[in-house]
């Protein structure tokens, strides 16, 4: 059994936060041990390509300045004496003399810029154009040095790190259909609907206990307000100041309003965990305005007082069945409210003093991690965290973003990706690790099958997600789209999938306001604006699973043996996301 994580945030600070740069360090050394790039020969190398660059730039300044300098000859040789003439002769002035001059001007100034200017221009591009051949025959060099050390990143070095450090969290290789299946199956979590989609997802379990960690793209409707206008005119009569009648016309500028729905599209990460314990008890947990431990003024103590005896006030009249009753722990019960929990029972089973404890701690915490920004749901057997610094960090970990031809920055990429992966990854999973009870149980079923080498369908949306919507989507498509991919079939050489891009074209409208004008008239003012209607589009995919870490023996045979099989069945290219090969189908 791995070792269970009491106090996350103590461990965190004292172990983790250590520990973790160590293993990201040995990681980078171990791949350039095994790559064989010569760091000394590629930061030599490097150090000429900045090298170069400066000689550019510095070029590019010069050039710049001779170019102003073009300018001005233009401007003040060639351009006043003609505007000059241009004044005289506007004013039917003489410009006999002014114009000789003038010409003498203009033609020092047209020899300057023939003879001397533009030669000079001409030579400072040549070499700035061979500076930048340079750059880029250095470049290649560089990256040719550092393609052994590219090729050896793969999808799972963050979540094998993180295992090392913390091994409770065990992370598969992709979501597959067995962890999917057992989510929805034994502990009922739902389906996303048509209007989400998976764009980065991460499965594993802890002591058999499943996870997702989740970056989810959403559409949602909101409103646009379309704006248009009418210009109306009338006569009146009024008195003039003879005493006789006089007509005047008189115009108003009538404008109305129209609210019509648009597609919104957000993305918001989140951390999907399912355990039998407490299997009958529901409850939803926001952050608190309470929960910054510093704020100890008369304002903020008399709020939380306030708060309490709400609490207190909802803990007495209780009429529902949930049996609501307050812990002796108050703090607790301020900082992490639940008036809306289901069971009583269950939840005192849940948290424990010890829970209790180790959940303040978190919450208050304005040091170490990132304090009191999470949301923490329960429905039955399934828990969400939400928090807001998982929306600030992406969930992909790709291995493109590693991939460098100057060695040194490259490693310090790699280091600071991972060191804030684990940090925004670990702070998700906390508030789970703050109860005990949560590592020590099993689930009854675990029994996956076939299923465990199966991409699920959440795996298949996040590799669409990968392509990008635009190549799922036709033309007609006005806004982003939400991809959805559904198995169609599944034997020994692959499974196909069906991609379907769910988006909106629109269709121009005008509405027409009744407005009242100062003529005492009703007037309708038309309005445009535009109706988004749903279009849809679907494209087929052929994907086929492999495990990276085999891949010195097995994938490069493997990816060329799928790519043929592509190529056969008419395939638009060939795509290595994670441990899956993917192609889609002309």
């Amino acid at each position: 059994m791995s070792e269970d994580v009491y106090n996350p945030l103590e461990r965190y600070e004292k172990e983790f936060s250590k520990r973790f740069p160590e293993v990201a360090d040995d990681t980078f050394k171990e791949l350039e041990a095994l790559s064989g790039v010569d760091r000394a020969a590629n930061k030599k190398l490097c150090l000429q390509i900045k090298k170069k660059q400066q000689q550019a730039e510095e070029q590019e300044g010069s050039i710049a300045g001779w170019e102003l300098l073009r300018i001005i000859i233009v401007v003040v040789g060639v351009l006043f004496p003609f505007g000059y003439a241009f004044y005289k002769y506007l004013k039917y002035e003489q410009v006999t003399i002014e114009a000789f001059w003038g010409s003498l001007v203009i033609i020092g100034a047209l020899f300057l810029i023939f003879g001397k200017l533009n030669p000079k221009l001409k030579a400072l591009y040549q070499k700035l154009n061979q500076i930048k051949e340079e750059i880029k025959d250095l470049t290649n060099q560089a990256w040719e040095q550092m393609k052994p050390l590219n090729d050896l990143y793969d999808w799972g070095l963050t979540t094998r790190m993180i295992q090392k450090v913390v091994p409770k969290l065990k992370f598969d290789l992709f979501v597959h259909q067995g962890r999917l299946s057992e989510l929805f199956e034994d502990f009922n979590l739902a389906d996303l609907p048509e209007n989400q989609s998976i764009v980065a997802a991460q499965s594993g379990e802890i002591n058999d206990n499943p996870f997702v960690l989740a970056e989810i793209l959403s559409q949602e409707w909101t409103e646009k307000t379309y704006y248009g206008s009418l210009l109306i005119t009338w006569r009146e009569t009024i008195t003039g100041q003879d005493g006789k009648p006089v007509s005047i016309l008189r115009s108003q500028n009538l404008t109305a309003s129209v609210n019509a729905p648009i597609p919104q599209y957000s993305k918001n990460a989140c951390l999907i965990y399912g355990n039998e314990v407490a299997p009958n008890l529901s409850f939803i947990r926001k952050p608190s305005t309470f929960s910054d431990s510093d704020d100890d003024g008369f304002f903020a103590k008399h709020s939380k007082r306030k708060a309490m005896k709400k609490l207190e006030k909802f803990s007495q009249k209780l009429d529902d069945d949930s049996q609501y009753t307050l812990m002796s722990n108050r703090e607790f019960e301020l900082l992490f409210e639940t008036m809306n929990r289901t069971n009583e029972q269950e939840y005192r089973m849940l948290f424990t003093p010890l829970a209790q404890t180790q959940m303040l701690d978190l919450i208050k915490d304005q040091r170490v991690g990132y304090g009191d920004d999470f949301t923490f749901r329960k429905q039955d057997m399934i828990n969400i965290i939400s928090a807001e610094h998982l929306n600030n960090h992406s969930l992909c970990t790709d291995p493109a973003q590693f991939r460098d031809f100057d060695i040194e920055r490259a490693e310090a990429t790699f280091k600071k990706f991972n060191n804030e992966y684990f940090k925004a990854v670990y702070f998700a999973f906390a508030p789970l690790l703050a109860i005990p009870i949560y590592q020590h149980m099993r689930p009854l079923h675990k029994i996956y099958g076939k299923r465990e080498k199966e991409a699920s369908n959440w795996e298949a949306e996040a590799l669409l997600n990968y392509y990008g919507d635009s190549r799922f989507k036709t033309p007609q498509f006005k806004t982003d789209s939400i991809l959805k991919a559904n198995v169609i079939n599944r034997d020994d050489e692959g499974t196909e999938i069906e991609a379907t891009a769910h988006g909106f074209y629109t269709e121009p409208r005008v509405s027409y306001v009744p407005m009242y004008g100062g003529d005492g008239n009703w007037h309708q003012v038309p309005v445009e604006w535009e109706e988004y209607l749903p279009i849809s589009n679907t494209t087929t995919l052929m994907v086929r699973e492999y495990d990276c870490l085999e891949r010195e023996i097995n994938s490069k045979g493997f990816a060329k043996e799928f790519c043929q099989r592509l190529e056969d069945l008419s395939c638009e290219g060939v795509l290595s996301r994670r441990n899956i090969l993917s192609g889609i189908l002309k």
